[in-house]
């Protein structure tokens, strides 16, 4: 797209391409500028122009979740399920700026938050679209369906209790036992120092606020203790700043139980005390790979790291690509980039603390 005057779509216009049945494959503002995309792409893999393959694919980001301008970091989307598909592969572009960034799946939703590398903006509205894995194993014979426009909210200090039962750290409508060493986890916000934990019990105007250093809360302290039997509502809000940003966030519950501690969940206790002389649990999809993204899941690191280096090698050492991701309480979750690597075996390097672990990663295109 040229615009000859060199200011874009000015005011409160818009482009887009739309096919036969009038589903949006492709939209964006153009709001100044001279070309779309800008002639050096955010991502180089953009290219020059804007790609479309017709007709679209049967995958469509769910109508619920379109026009949303507000999402936090902790928060997901989904798409509609397509039967049969196992594998679902999220785009979010900003087609003006020639930037995408895409993340390969076992389900139909993705959280912003599992984006380590590349993330999505607050504040800036991608178009995002969605296609499964059918036919030949890859995307590359798998084209996107109808998207639409979104975006993170631009202030991303609201945060609350971590909804994601598939994570150990998951804290959202648990039982829990006070007095022990139980704990119920909150997401991290960016540059935040403190979390104040607000626990309140409507029926009885029971309220009572806990400060902590980091997104965990020990449920055990001596004054205005928790009673058994009753579940609270919990609300965190977070010191970013120099001040606290107000319970802006979810809502969640935690139900005290009685006596001894309840049957918990199983991914409940992995890795919070990992044994640093214990190999983590690590788990690469696909694998074999066409050399796109790998997705990368671990979990049993030492609580104490923070962060993981992995470095992706050859088999003779040498090293093409290093990046370095964070860790929650030994768990690590990202994508990793594969461009420019060939066919061949690889070996992914993990390095958290003093200990080092490698997997293999195969690359067939």
């Amino acid at each position: 797209l040229e615009d000859s005057f060199g200011d874009g779509l000015s005011g409160n216009g818009y482009w887009e391409v739309r096919d036969a049945e009038g589903r949006v494959l492709l939209r964006d503002a153009f709001a100044s500028g001279a070309v779309s995309p800008v002639a050096t792409p955010a991502s180089p893999s953009y290219g020059m122009g804007h790609t479309l393959l017709l007709p679209a694919g049967p995958a469509t980001i769910s109508a619920a979740y379109c026009g949303n301008f507000s999402y936090l970091r902790q928060q997901k989307i989904e798409a509609d399920v397509v039967p049969g598909a196992s594998v679902y592969q999220f785009e979010f572009a900003d087609p003006d700026a020639g930037f995408s960034r895409r993340i390969a799946l076992p389900r139909n939703w993705v959280r912003f938050n599992e984006m380590y590398t590349l993330p999505p903006v607050p504040g800036v509205t991608y178009f995002v679209r969605v296609r499964v894995d059918q036919g030949a194993p890859g995307f590359g014979d798998d084209r996107f369906g109808a998207g639409c426009e979104l975006a993170l909210q631009a202030d991303q200090t609201c945060t609350g209790l971590i909804d994601d039962a598939s994570l150990p750290t998951f804290s959202c409508g648990v039982t829990r036992v006070f007095g022990a060493s139980h704990k119920i986890w909150t997401y991290q916000v960016p540059g935040a120092s403190q979390y104040r934990f607000r626990f309140s019990d409507p029926a009885s105007s029971f309220v009572r606020t806990i400060v902590q250093p980091n997104y965990q809360c020990i449920l055990n302290w001596v004054s205005s203790p928790l009673v058994a039997g009753v579940t609270y509502d919990v609300a965190v809000e977070a010191f970013v700043g120099g001040s606290w940003r107000g319970y802006c966030g979810p809502v969640c519950t935690v139900t005290i139980a009685g006596g001894s501690a309840p049957a918990m969940r199983p991914e409940a206790t992995l890795a919070v005390d990992a044994d640093l002389n214990e190999q983590a649990r690590i788990q690469l999809w696909p694998n074999p790979n066409t050399g796109e993204q790998v997705n990368v899941r671990a979990e049993g690191f030492a609580t104490a790291s923070t962060t993981v280096a992995i470095d992706v090698m050859d088999l003779s050492g040498k090293v093409a690509h290093t990046v370095t991701v964070p860790v929650m309480d030994g768990l690590l979750n990202t994508v990793l980039e594969l461009d420019g690597l060939n066919n061949g075996v690889y070996l992914l390097r993990f390095t958290a603390a003093d200990r080092v672990q490698v997997e293999r990663l195969v690359i067939r295109k």
